[in-house]
Formats: structure tokens, C-alpha cells, sequence
């Protein structure tokens, strides 16, 4: 029954926070992403279905929550061997797993590495708080794991300086943040619309009809594309932080590849 309610808790508060950031996200688009019908989430958010070890493991990777919070949830389920808490190296590896889960997934890290490249910055945690508009704790935790990981390091004078330092982590971690930050970052977009002026972005959209094969150019021509458009933007005297967002993506119904399988 333990098992059962944590992750019927880590569920509520993971709609809950995409709601938060955007006031239409459904329960309906919430089953979408857990590969679910609507009804049956119905029954396990209310605790009327209980959910098997193995649909446990599914969940959790599908709604992409960090290494240590998955494994803790799992290890209830007996669906992994539980971590021996009492070793510290089995501790600093699953700190370092979730620590790299969160550079990845949550966009506020690399808008303070980038906030720090601006000409007036400050280490001062309040103030970054307001220029990214987000609350003093969850900046003060970002910094810590910037920290930890090696990304920033703190002067004697209690200055954050950048390090220029490339994190690498294993397919599994990488690939599962990625999903999440770009499904945030599509939320994201969402909320901008409305509380950004027109002057201020550009949003643009453009349906056509394509042909796949040359999909492999298209993709090279939007990492060019990206490349220019930083090296435009990042000039001496940066004083914002903006996010670059592009989508290419299909919106038919893949019939040929239905039709192959």
C-alpha cells in the first residue's frame, strides 16, 4: 500500500505542476502522456486500481522523473533491488544521477549559466530570483547542483564564476530529461504567448506537405539556422536571457509506416 500512495502522490503533484504552468493542461492531456486512457488514471489518482510493479515502472519513466525518485518508488515495488543507503558510494552515484536528471530536464540551469553571462549580474540568489522569475529556493537549488557539478564554482568572496565544463551522462538519464524539458519547454511557450508584449518574441508556424527523405536535410538546416541565430544574439553587453524554440513535426497520421508494420 506504501508503494501504491507515493506514487499516486508523485502523480497528483506532477499534474499539479504542469498545470501550474499552464491553466488548460487537462487530465485528458495528462493519460496522453502516460500512454493511458483517461479513465483508468481517473482509478489510480482516486486509489481505486491498484497498479502492478511492472505499469509502476512505466509510469514513472513516462512521466521522466529523476534517477533517485525513481528508484526510491521502484524499490517499494520490488521492481529494483533497493540501493544499499548505507554506502556512500551508492549515495554520491545516485546524487550525480539525479543532479545531471535536473541540469538536463529543468530549463532554470541553463537560464542561469546563461544569466551569468550577462553584463549586469549579480550573485545575489534574490536578484536572480526576479530576473528569471522564479521563487528564491528553487534558484538557491539549481545553483547547489550547478555547484556540485561542477559548472560553477564560488570565489572567496562569495562570487559565482562560471567553468567551462561539458557534462556527459549515460543514454538512459540524457534521453528521459530531454523528453521532459522539451515537454516544459512547450508549456513554456504556451504561458509566453500571453504574458509577453509582441515586441518583446516571434512565434511563427507554417504547415506543409513534406517528403521524408529529406528530413535528414531539414535537421541540418535548423542546427545551422540555430548556430546563426546565436551568433547574432550573443554579443558583448548581453543584458537578457532568451530561449530559442523550433518545431518540426509531423502532423498526419505516419500512414506508411503503419501500413509497414
Amino acid at each position: 500500500m506504501e508503494a501504491q500512495i507515493a506514487l499516486q502522490k508523485l502523480m497528483h503533484q506532477q499534474f499539479q505542476e504542469l498545470k501550474s504552468r499552464n491553466s488548460q493542461y487537462s487530465m485528458r492531456a495528462f493519460a496522453r502522456k502516460l500512454k493511458m486512457n483517461s479513465g483508468a488514471l481517473s482509478t489510480i489518482l482516486n486509489g481505486r486500481r491498484q497498479v502492478s510493479a511492472s505499469m509502476a515502472s512505466k509510469i514513472l519513466q513516462r512521466m521522466t522523473v529523476d534517477p533517485s525518485t525513481s528508484n526510491e518508488i521502484e524499490s517499494l515495488f520490488a521492481v529494483k533491488k533497493l540501493l544499499k543507503t548505507k554506502a556512500p558510494e551508492a549515495k554520491k552515484v545516485l546524487q550525480l544521477k539525479s543532479d545531471q536528471f535536473q541540469m538536463i530536464a529543468d530549463g532554470v540551469h541553463f537560464s542561469l549559466l546563461c544569466l551569468m553571462e550577462t553584463a549586469s549580474f549579480r550573485s545575489d540568489v534574490a536578484w536572480m530570483a526576479t530576473r528569471l522569475e522564479e521563487t528564491p529556493q528553487k534558484i538557491q537549488a539549481a545553483l547547489d547542483r550547478l555547484i556540485r557539478l561542477g559548472f560553477v564554482k564560488v570565489d572567496a568572496r562569495k562570487n559565482l564564476i562560471l567553468e567551462d565544463i561539458q557534462l556527459v551522462t549515460s543514454d538512459g538519464i540524457r534521453e528521459l530529461a530531454i523528453q521532459r524539458f522539451h515537454h516544459d519547454r512547450l508549456l513554456e511557450a504556451q504561458t509566453k504567448i500571453e504574458q509577453i508584449d509582441l515586441e518583446d518574441r516571434d512565434l511563427y508556424s507554417s504547415t506543409f506537405a513534406v517528403k521524408k527523405s529529406q528530413l535528414p536535410k531539414a535537421r541540418k538546416l535548423i542546427r545551422e539556422f540555430s548556430q546563426q541565430m546565436q551568433t547574432l544574439l550573443e554579443v558583448k553587453g548581453k543584458d537578457e536571457v532568451y530561449r530559442f524554440n523550433m518545431q518540426l513535426i509531423p502532423i498526419t497520421s505516419m500512414s506508411q509506416k503503419k501500413e509497414k508494420s
